[in-house]
C-alpha cells in the first residue's frame, strides 16, 4: 500500500507482454519395467484409468484457463477493496486486499498455517516487507492458490508471524499484490502473472462505497484475471506505455482544474496505487490545485491537507495517454468535516481528496545474509 499519485476511481487494464511458455512436448512418465507387457482385459482398462487420472492429475492445471471475474468488497469507505482467494488443499477462503502497489502475496499466521495444508512448503527463508505505514514479517511457503478456476501451483506466500501499524479490517487475512515481479520482495511471481489464467493480463473495477443502480458498484468492484471484462468499459481502450519495470507508472500529461492548466515539471509521471485512497503529489502541484478551488484552505493541524466548501464541486482533470479524465466530485469529496465552534461559518466543509505526500516507501526486503 506504497503512496503515490493514485485512486482514479476508473477501471484500469494493466497488461505485460506475454512470456515464452515453452509446451512440453514430450515426458517420460513411466520408465519400461513400470508398464506391463500383458494384461487381461478387465486389467488393461484399470491400468489404462489410473495412468489417465494420474496424467490428468499432474498437467490439467498448466492449460490455460478462460477470463476469470472475482467480485471485491468495499472497505472503509472507498480506503480499501478485497476480494476472496482459495489457499492450501484442502483449499480454504482468506480475504485479502488487491494491491497494485505491491507484487508479494502474504497472509497472517492466524488465519494460514502451512502445516494444514497437504501442498505446502516452508521455504526456509524469512522476509520482511514495508508500506508507506507499517510493516510485516515473517517466513516464506509454497502453496495452491486459486480464484475461482484460475490456479497457482507452488505460489510463493509470505506467512506474517510479526506486524508493526499495519491497521487491516477484522476479517481481512492479508495483501494480494498485483505490480510487476521485480517490486517482489520474496523474488516471486505475482499470482496473476503465475496463475493459468488465459493471457497475463488483470483489469480492476474499482466500485465506490455509495449505493447506485450498478450491481458491480454495489458489491465494491471487479477483479478480472485473463483479460478484459468488456461489460464495464464504455469505450475502446487507451493503451499507455508503462514507465517502470517495478510499478504501475506512466506519463501524466496535465493536471487542470476549473479549466486552468496546472504547471507540472517535465516528464511527469503517476503512479496507479489501489492500496491508497488518496490523491497525493508534490506541495506546490497540490497547493496550486486549491488555489483555483474557491473557498479551500489548508489544514491548521494536518499540513499538506486542504478543506473546501461542500457545496462547491470543481472540475479537475488528469491527462494520461490520448485521454483526459475527469476526477468524480464523489471521489473528490473524501468526507464532511465538522467543528464543535459555535461561532464557526455555516458553510459545510469538506476534505480533498489530493493531498500532499512529501516522501515515498516501497516494499523492501532482507540482505541474502538475513535470509539464511
Amino acid at each position: 500500500m506504497a503512496v503515490r499519485l493514485s485512486s482514479l476511481k476508473a477501471f484500469l487494464l494493466l497488461s505485460l507482454a506475454s512470456t515464452c511458455l515453452g509446451i512440453v512436448q514430450c515426458e517420460l512418465l513411466l520408465s519400461a519395467k513400470d508398464i506391463p507387457k500383458s494384461l487381461h482385459y478387465d486389467d488393461a482398462s484399470q491400468w489404462i484409468r489410473a495412468h489417465d487420472t494420474f496424467v490428468h492429475n499432474r498437467y490439467a492445471g498448466r492449460e490455460k484457463r478462460s477470463i476469470e471475474t472475482s467480485p471485491l468488497t468495499n472497505y472503509q469507505h472507498d480506503g480499501m477493496w478485497a476480494t476472496t482467494i482459495y489457499v492450501g488443499t484442502p483449499a480454504k477462503p482468506h480475504k485479502v486486499l488487491v494491491d497494485t502497489g505491491s507484487a508479494d502475496l502474504w497472509l497472517n499466521a492466524k488465519s494460514y498455517t502451512p502445516k494444514n495444508s497437504t501442498s505446502a512448503r516452508v521455504t526456509g527463508t524469512g522476509f520482511s516487507l514495508g508500506y508507506s505505514v507499517g510493516n510485516v514479517g515473517g517466513y516464506v511457503a509454497k502453496d495452491t492458490v486459486s480464484i475461482g478456476d484460475v490456479v497457482s501451483y507452488g505460489q510463493v506466500l509470505g506467512v506474517a508471524n510479526a506486524t508493526h501499524n499495519i491497521n487491516l479490517p477484522t476479517n481481512i487475512s492479508g495483501i494480494l499484490g498485483l505490480a510487476q515481479s521485480k517490486l517482489s520482495v520474496m523474488k516471486s511471481t505475482p499470482f496473476w502473472q503465475a496463475c493459468n489464467a488465459s493471457e497475463p493480463v488483470y483489469g480492476v473495477y474499482l466500485g465506490r462505497q455509495s449505493v447506485t443502480s450498478h450491481p458491480q458498484r454495489n458489491s465494491g468492484g471487479v477483479l478480472t484475471l485473463g483479460g478484459a471484462d468488456t461489460s464495464l468499459i464504455r469505450s475502446s481502450i487507451d493503451y499507455i506505455p508503462v514507465k517502470d519495470s517495478y510499478h504501475w507508472q506512466i506519463a501524466m500529461n496535465g493536471l487542470s482544474v476549473n479549466s486552468t492548466k496546472i504547471h507540472l515539471s517535465r516528464n511527469t509521471q503517476a503512479f496507479f496505487d489501489s492500496g491508497t485512497a488518496m490523491i497525493g503529489g508534490p506541495s506546490e502541484v497540490i497547493r496550486r490545485v486549491y488555489t483555483n478551488i474557491p473557498g479551500s484552505q489548508p489544514m491548521r493541524s494536518n499540513a499538506g491537507h486542504y478543506t473546501y466548501p461542500c457545496h462547491v464541486s470543481p472540475n479537475i482533470s488528469f491527462s494520461f495517454g490520448t485521454r483526459d479524465y475527469l476526477l468524480n466530485n464523489l471521489d473528490f469529496n473524501v468526507m464532511e468535516i465538522t467543528s464543535s465552534n459555535a461561532t464557526q461559518s455555516s458553510t459545510r466543509t469538506c476534505l480533498g481528496s489530493l493531498d500532499r505526500w512529501s516522501f515515498y516507501q516501497t516494499a523492501r526486503a532482507r540482505s541474502p545474509e538475513e535470509f539464511r
